[in-house]
Formats: C-alpha cells, sequence, structure tokens
C-alpha cells in the first residue's frame, strides 16, 4: 500500500492535470494522511479549478487537522463551488476553530455558499450562529432553500431565543417550504 500511495503522491506532480486529479481522488479515497502535506501544496499553486476542487474533497476525506488553515483560506476563493467545497469539509472534519470564519461568510449573497455553510454550522453546532440565522429567515428576499435550511438549524441548536421569529415565520413566509421548516424547528424547541 505505501509504495502504491508514493507513488499517487509523485503523480500530484506531473505535468498533466488529468493525472493530477485522478492522484488526488485516489489518495482521497485510500485516505491517505501522509498525502496531506503535499495535498496542500497543490492548495497554494495556482491549480486548475478541477484540481483545486478535487483537493479540497481528498483532504475531506482524509480528514486531517493540519489541513484546516488551508482550507480556511479556500472560504474566499473567487470560485462558489470550492468555497462550498471547503465549507462543507471543514463541517465534516469538526473544525470548530473555522467558525469565527465561518460567520464571516453570512454576507455571502451566493444561495449556495449560504446553503453549505447553514448545513456545516449545525455540524460544528455553532450556537454563535444564531444570531445569524435569525437574520436570514426574517429575510423574505433571501432565498426559500438558505430560508428553509436557516430554519431547521435553528431547531438543530437548539435556538429556544429563535421561537418567536420562527412563529412569525409560519405566519407570514410568502413560501410554503419555508413556513413548513419553521413548524419543524419550533416542535424540535418545544
Amino acid at each position: 500500500m505505501k509504495t502504491l500511495i508514493d507513488s499517487l503522491i509523485n503523480s500530484l506532480k506531473n505535468q498533466d492535470s488529468e493525472i493530477r486529479m485522478y492522484a488526488v481522488e485516489e489518495l482521497g479515497k485510500l485516505m491517505a494522511k501522509e498525502a496531506t502535506k503535499d495535498l496542500i501544496k497543490l492548495l497554494h499553486k495556482k491549480e486548475c479549478l478541477n484540481v483545486t476542487n478535487r483537493v479540497a474533497e481528498a483532504l475531506g476525506k482524509i480528514k486531517d487537522k493540519e489541513s484546516i488553515q488551508p482550507l480556511i483560506k479556500l472560504l474566499h476563493y473567487h470560485d462558489f463551488i470550492i468555497c462550498c467545497h471547503a465549507i462543507d469539509v471543514l463541517g465534516n472534519i469538526g473544525a470548530k476553530e473555522a467558525i469565527p470564519y465561518l460567520l464571516e461568510l453570512f454576507n455571502d449573497t451566493d444561495a449556495d455558499v449560504l446553503q453549505s455553510l447553514v448545513y456545516a454550522l449545525v455540524k460544528l453546532e455553532a450556537k454563535e450562529a444564531t444570531n445569524y440565522l435569525i437574520e436570514l429567515i426574517n429575510d423574505n428576499e433571501s432565498d426559500n432553500d438558505v430560508r428553509s435550511s436557516a430554519a431547521l438549524a435553528l431547531g438543530d441548536l437548539k435556538a429556544k431565543e429563535a421561537i418567536p421569529y420562527l412563529i412569525q415565520m409560519i405566519d407570514n413566509d410568502p413560501y410554503w417550504y419555508a413556513r413548513d421548516c419553521a413548524k419543524q424547528a419550533l416542535n424540535q424547541l418545544q
């Protein structure tokens, strides 16, 4: 197994991006912790989006805490897909130290980023996200699915201070599914 991993690590230096992507994917599947440093080096290079995306996914499978800071740097990446993957990975590996950086992303207007953010913060049990989530459910201009996820997150986080806002959402939200999610969250809180 070691020779296979060593061979894959060497393939990360190949000029062909397809070969690098294959090596990254395989190292992720093998959860090859010894490849973490080499994968992080790829994040620092000006790689094509597909390779960078696959590196974030592989680091998520490997779950090495050493990858937290490089993943935090990806939170402001110019491509929302890579940003979303970084958010997902930080949530999946339990990177509580990333919470302050994740909270900064509530200013993002991309629905996919916000959706990933809400899920990651629930995984991290980030009670400090409560006020941000309340703002999201109160904003009828925000994406319907984001508001719905935010309501469910408030229930998952046991945010009792959100009860009046969830009741208001049930009474006033224009989107039926958001109202339904608010009801579910309210049931979790009572």
